[in-house]
């Protein structure tokens, strides 16, 4: 848990208080001093005097110690005062373990400088069981991160999932103390400065789940029992951030989707806007540093909307350069911009904590494959090819198709899954291919048997957008046609566009019969005398003038007559032929 000035927590005995804040003045000469050296501890120590300073001199910028008190000989700390005796720091961390036992770290030293911390002590109504005197330890951890304590399990899972505890679900050991990031399998510190948290719905306080020391959130999905933690704020000395190895170096020029869960801790006053995550290779933080190590660009995090009482989801693409080992989060960008918390609902207390406090949960890092359509929309009868990219062998369903790209004619709509494999891991990624209907459409004849000669209208269907006739010679693009029949078939298609795009085609045969072909004698008579006309090439006749049916005809015209003859085939089709009688004197 972390501090600024002046934040009162329970600690040591009953109703005892203890507070964090630098001191200045001579009682570092007055006190009891015990120096003590990175790695070490002073041992048990007894005191009844006011203060218990301790003396150190600073490997690095930043120095972390740990506070024990015997639970048989408690008495109230009233301060923990820290810096040189002229001269406070100001940039501290505490971190409560147990009832017995805590941590403070303090960045911004000068290394090689002597500094001292004191355990300030005294008795007030406040504490009403404490011992007048106190069995004390404080042992100094120095600098070391705070780096996971076991490796998680990586199963190969079909979606390729690149973090093996993006859940936090695999744990080492369980928290039951602030700043235990590390005890989730894989995840550490980012920063020296760092602790970022861990919570159990078997942890006890302050580190337990929905109730904690920051908030009452509940976990993401009811199957789960862990979440993380980490602050923010503005100036910049306990912006904490963590990171995981993942399973596989990311591939270059492929892309990936990183998916996680964020929520404002009730505690927190508003929402700071310098979260972000990052990638690295071979990620390590700074020794004794509060600034984070060597990372690639910093996706910054929109948190303006991240709700308490409840979670928001992220999702981002990312384009790899193909040197990614490492995955890091929290509040790492480089924007320290205070935005308003959403209103507290439930039974959670009011904000009171100086930074702000973000839970984290379920972190997803996937392979994203790209699948890519000639056209995801075509029209009935056509084809669509598909193609993905992203990986090394595919096969696509329905069909059982393998390769990066096929082609498909779906009869209707139809959803294409395909499988990728890297060699490393699957993933699978759905494409719809929509098919659209073509136009209906029907041509209707005049008459779809005819003579040779006749006249024929044909009518293609309505409500369609435009149409083309072929053969054709004048106005081909309405949905009418007339032509005149000749002998044997005659074929026609007209061509049409819907509504919706899509185009179809109709074709109809017209069957013309031939017209009989008529011959006719022509005589010549002297007056007075009779000639027969005789026609052939037909099946019936009928002469005019008289209407006289027959193929032969006896007439006696007494000056030169023309006389018509009619001749029906056996189709029914008609030709007719003028012949003259010429009469001489």
């Amino acid at each position: 848990m972390k501090q600024k000035l002046n934040l009162l927590l329970l600690l040591i005995c009953t109703m005892c208080m203890w507070q964090v804040k630098g001191q200045t003045g001579t009682t570092c000469s007055t006190a009891i001093n015990l120096t003590i050296t990175p790695g070490q501890n002073t041992g048990w120590q007894t005191t009844s005097n006011d203060t218990l300073w301790y003396n150190f001199t600073a490997s690095n910028s930043i120095s972390s110690f740990r506070f024990h008190t015997s639970l048989s000989y408690k008495k109230c700390i009233k301060n923990i005062n820290y810096g040189t005796c002229d001269n406070m720091g100001d940039h501290h961390l505490i971190t409560y373990e147990n009832d017995s036992t805590f941590h403070l770290a303090y960045a911004g030293l000068t290394v090689g400088q002597d500094y001292k911390i004191a355990l300030a002590f005294g008795l007030s109504n406040n504490c009403i069981s404490c011992n007048n005197t106190g069995l004390y330890k404080i042992e100094y951890i120095s600098s070391s991160i705070m780096t996971s304590i076991c490796s998680a399990t990586c199963p190969i899972t079909p979606n390729c999932e690149y973090l093996c505890n993006g859940s936090f679900e695999q744990l080492g050991s369980v928290p039951n103390a602030m700043s235990c990031i590390n005890y989730a399998c894989d995840w550490s510190s980012a920063n020296y400065a760092g602790t970022p948290d861990l919570f159990t719905t078997a942890s006890s306080w302050p580190c337990s789940i929905p109730n904690n020391y920051l908030g009452c959130e509940n976990v993401q999905f009811p199957s789960q029992n862990v979440y993380a933690g980490f602050t923010t704020e503005q100036t910049g000395w306990w912006n904490e951030g963590m990171y995981a190895p993942l399973q596989y170096t990311l591939q270059n020029a492929r892309s990936y989707k990183i998916t996680f869960y964020l929520s404002l801790a009730e505690s927190s006053g508003s929402n700071m806007d310098n979260i972000g995550f990052a990638f690295a290779n071979n990620y390590m933080p700074v020794p004794g540093a509060i600034s984070f190590g060597t990372h690639g660009p910093v996706t910054p995090v929109n948190t303006t909307n991240v709700p308490q009482n409840g979670w928001q989801q992220f999702t981002f693409n990312y384009l790899a350069n193909g040197t990614e080992t490492h995955f890091l989060i929290g509040a790492i960008n480089g924007t320290y911009t205070n935005g308003t918390a959403p209103s507290i609902t439930g039974t959670c207390p009011p904000p009171w904590f100086v930074q702000d406090y973000y839970y984290i949960d379920d972190i997803s890092i996937t392979e994203l494959i790209s699948v890519n359509t000639n056209s995801s929309v075509i029209c009935a009868g056509s084809s669509a090819t598909l193609t993905a990219t992203g990986a090394t062998s595919y096969t696509w369903n329905p069909g059982g198709i393998t390769g990066a790209s096929v082609v498909v004619s779906p009869a209707a709509t139809t959803q294409y899954t395909v499988t990728a494999n890297n060699g490393a891991c699957t993933n699978t990624a759905v494409v719809t291919v929509t098919v659209k209907a073509k136009p209906a459409v029907t041509i209707s004849s005049s008459s779809s048997t005819v003579c040779a000669g006749s006249s024929v209208t044909l009518t293609a269907s309505n409500h369609i957008s435009s149409y083309t006739w072929t053969p054709c010679a004048s106005a081909c693009n309405t949905n009418t046609i007339v032509f005149n029949a000749v002998a044997g078939s005659n074929t026609y298609s007209v061509n049409v566009t819907g509504t919706n795009g899509c185009t179809n085609t109709a074709v109809t045969t017209v069957t013309a019969f031939a017209n009989p072909t008529i011959t006719v004698n022509s005589p010549s008579i002297c007056a007075g005398n009779s000639a027969n006309l005789t026609a052939s090439g037909a099946t019936t006749y009928t002469w005019y003038p008289g209407a006289t049916n027959g193929s032969t005809l006896a007439v006696t015209p007494s000056v030169t007559t023309n006389y018509t003859v009619t001749g029906t085939n056996a189709s029914g089709c008609t030709s007719t032929v003028v012949t003259s009688v010429y009469v001489y004197s």
